[in-house]
């Protein structure tokens, strides 16, 4: 085993090297676990972007205005 060393010390250092990407989609900076929202529209279009997918949503209010939403 003469790469048992390397794997010991570069397993750690990926790890470390990693940790960033979990700040990458804090679910908790941008959202209130315990505000449920709900959402009735159309979808009028979907796109992959980056890894990301994002819908667009027109939704009707009570005044019977359209405003899009970006999901």
């Amino acid at each position: 085993m003469k790469t048992g060393w390397r794997a010991f010390i570069g397993c750690p250092i990926l790890v470390v090297l990693a940790l960033p990407m979990l700040a990458h989609h804090s679910f908790e900076a941008e959202y209130d676990f315990n505000k449920t929202l709900k959402v009735t529209g159309t979808v009028t279009k979907m796109e992959w972007v980056n890894l990301h997918a994002h819908f667009y949503v027109d939704v009707k209010n009570a005044n019977g205005k359209v405003t899009t939403w970006n999901v």
